[in-house]
């Protein structure tokens, strides 16, 4: 020890000289014939001898010579404290971290990605996991039989590091540099010791270098144990070697992995899985999904049958452990593809869910919680069927859901859609045979708003509705939205619009219309076409009547005009009032051509004669040219239809009745005259 002291010494400051045990027995080596072996065995007895005194440093594996000052640093350094929990930390970050770098890895035979725990010495670092990867230091108490023993049962990989105790030594030495460095930094120390410090810095910072290859290379030659057994592996790579004992540790066990028939499936594929008659998988595919469909099936069944309540979640949280194993997006795939043969149903909050809305569902993980996975219901294929049929036949859909779940769901919808439909239209048509549909509406009461399973199994009311869809429903339909409507309508227009019309007209020439627009069955048969050519002959009849009454007080007016024009009144009337009796005459004719009651234009003719033709004779005596302003103003007009005869009533029976209504009206006309007013014949 005192000879490699002093050598050290020598060498300390002659950089290119490395202080290894090997350089150092050959530096001491002082004649021939010395035992190598031995003598290398007796220089590191004495360089470990001097380490432990403190007169040299080591770092890996090599030695240097320590001054005085240094000396005191060293063994100051080796006294300061450093927590058993600190070196695991650090090792384990050095074996996670800058080894491993990684809590996944990839299992070769169908490529999912597996996450790990850590372990150290039976201590957990970090997060757990199923797996783990248990890494047994050299300075374990166990000895390798014990080691392997203690693996059986539990699925974990364990990597033994070896025996070389130095390596954590050093991890300590390390530590304790690192901590002394930074307390005697900060706490004023002289130049010198400042130096040493910056060195011991330098060195601790190799050293760490040093300490990390060494570990990634005790990794590289690990013993591999699972469940006692040595798992061989040829490669000495840190990263390659754990990966192959892990790929033996996710075989044993995740046993049921290989019921995917190593495929993953990514989650996009739910939606195919859930649609699988659609041909959005391929068929291979949707065969293989067979295998893990059954197995998550007869899961689901048996928990069902023991009174549990199976989520989405619980089938995830069974089938990504042991022994399956099986990824996210693969559960969900098989999930689906259940859902989608109607092996399984899903519900929340006790609603069945509609197949549209499946795939979100399943990949929604926040959701996963409150989707309830049943077994589906066995429903009695003949009415399912029948059921379906209906369906289709009811509500003319062609895309009816096979599903028969959702095909209830579908068909419930559609009851109460349509009751709501014909209510609507009893409640607000105007034609009065949809009356009739009040029936089916309370046929139709009879069957909505029932549970989703009655439709599969108590639904009765088919026959019956499908009466009143061919009888009613569909007829009814059909008029409402075609030309028949349009023909009730205009006739019904017809007659609101000509309803005084229709009194000029013989007696019963409206009844054949009024009695077709009044029939309940005015909805079937060629019944619109009757009424439309009994409204075009009634129409007719009324445009016929209408043009004679026009014509007859046309030609009235038109004598009267011609009375005005041979006047002398109008003669001697001024330009002015000569025009504005003309154009008066004129404006009555033209409202009057526009006019279709025939009342009215009987009531304008009558008019005409009472009030117009009097006013229009007035205006033009009023109007007589050159007239003389100090003579009296002119006797107003007055019709003689407008005189009354007073106490002239009963009935004309002799010719003495006649002279004494002729004298009453004579002494009318008269007392009309002494009124100062003339009278229009």
């Amino acid at each position: 020890a005192n000879r490699l002291l002093k050598a050290l010494f020598l060498v300390k400051y002659v950089d290119t000289f490395k202080a290894t045990p090997r350089n150092l027995t050959v530096l001491v080596y002082d004649r021939f014939g010395l035992d190598l072996t031995g003598l290398g065995k007796q220089v590191q007895e004495a360089l470990n001898l001097l380490e432990a005194q403190s007169y040299v440093q080591r770092n890996g594996n090599v030695y240097e010579y320590l001054t005085n000052e240094e000396q005191e640093i060293e063994k100051e350094i080796k006294a300061v404290d450093v927590d058993s929990a600190e070196v695991s930390s650090k090792l384990f970050r050095y074996l996670s971290s800058d080894i491993l770098k990684t809590n996944k890895l990839k299992y070769a035979k169908n490529g999912q990605d597996f996450s790990f725990g850590y372990k150290l010495d039976d201590v957990p670092q970090g997060n757990q996991r199923e797996l783990t990867i248990h890494f047994i230091t050299p300075e374990t108490s166990y000895s390798d039989s014990e080691i392997a023993a203690q693996s059986m049962g539990r699925d974990e990989l364990r990597v033994f590091l070896g025996r070389d105790k130095r390596l954590l030594a050093d991890l300590r030495l390390l530590l304790k540099t690192e901590r002394y460095t930074k307390q005697r930094t900060n706490s004023g120390a002289t130049p010198s010791m400042q130096a040493i410090l910056q060195s011991k810095q330098v060195l601790n910072a190799d050293r760490e270098k040093e300490l990390i290859e060494r570990l990634r290379q005790a990794v590289g030659k690990a013993q591999l144990i699972i469940n006692a057994a040595e798992i061989p592996s040829s490669s000495q790579d840190a990263v390659t070697r754990v990966s192959d004992g892990f790929q033996e540790l996710v075989s044993r066990t995740h046993t049921n992995l290989g019921l995917l028939g190593g495929k993953v499936y990514p989650e996009q594929q739910v939606a195919g899985a859930v649609q699988s008659e659609t041909g959005l998988f391929d068929a291979a595919t949707l065969s293989a999904l067979n295998s893990p469909g059954t197995e998550m099936e007869s899961w689901i069944i048996t928990q069902t049958g023991l009174g549990e309540k199976v989520t989405i979640k619980k089938i995830v949280d069974r089938f990504e452990t042991k022994p399956y194993g099986w990824d996210l997006g693969s559960i969900e795939v098989v999930l689906g593809w259940l859902v989608g043969n109607g092996k399984v149903a899903l519900s929340v909050d006790s609603n069945p869910v509609v197949r549209t809305e499946v795939t979100d569902l399943i990949r929604n993980t926040g959701k996963h919680p409150h989707v309830v996975v049943a077994p589906q219901k066995a429903y009695d294929h003949a009415k399912v069927a029948a059921f379906k049929k209906f369906c289709t036949d009811f509500f003319d859909e062609g895309a009816v859901p096979s599903d028969p779940t959702e095909l209830a769901r579908f068909g419930k919808d559609k009851l109460a859609a349509r009751r709501d439909e014909l209510n609507a239209l009893v409640s607000s048509s105007r034609y009065p045979f949809v009356s009739q549909l009040a029936g089916v509406v309370a046929l139709l009461d009879e069957v909505v708003g029932k549970q989703v399973d009655w439709y599969l199994t108590d639904f009765n009311k088919a026959d019956e509705l499908l009466e009143a869809k061919e009888d009613l429903i569909d007829p009814i339909k059909s008029f409402l939205n075609g030309q028949q409507a349009k023909i009730f309508d205009e006739t019904q227009a017809l007659l609101n619009t000509n309803a005084g019309n229709l009194g000029y007209l013989p007696t019963g020439s409206a009844d054949t219309v009024k009695a077709l627009l009044a029939d309940a069955n005015a909805f079937r048969g060629n019944k619109m076409n009757q009424l439309k050519t009994a409204a075009d002959t009634l129409r007719g009849q009324i445009d016929d009547i209408v043009t004679d009454k026009r014509a007859e007080v046309t030609a009235a007016i038109d004598d009267r005009r011609a009375e005005i024009l041979g006047s002398t009144y109008y003669a001697n009337a001024t330009p002015a009032a000569q025009e504005s009796a003309i154009r008066r005459i004129d404006s009555i004719l033209a409202r009057l051509g526009g006019e279709t009651q025939a009342a009215l234009i009987l009531q304008t003719g009558a008019t005409f004669e009472q009030d117009d033709y009097p006013e229009l004779l007035s205006r033009l005596v009023e109007a007589q040219q050159g007239g003389d302003d100090d003579a009296p103003p002119p006797k107003p007009m007055v019709s003689v239809k407008s005189i009354s005869v007073p106490d002239a009533s009963g009935v004309l029976e002799s010719q003495a009745d006649v002279d004494t209504y002729l004298a009453k009206y004579r002494a009318a006309l008269v007392a009309t005259l002494n009124d100062g007013k003339r009278i229009t014949l």
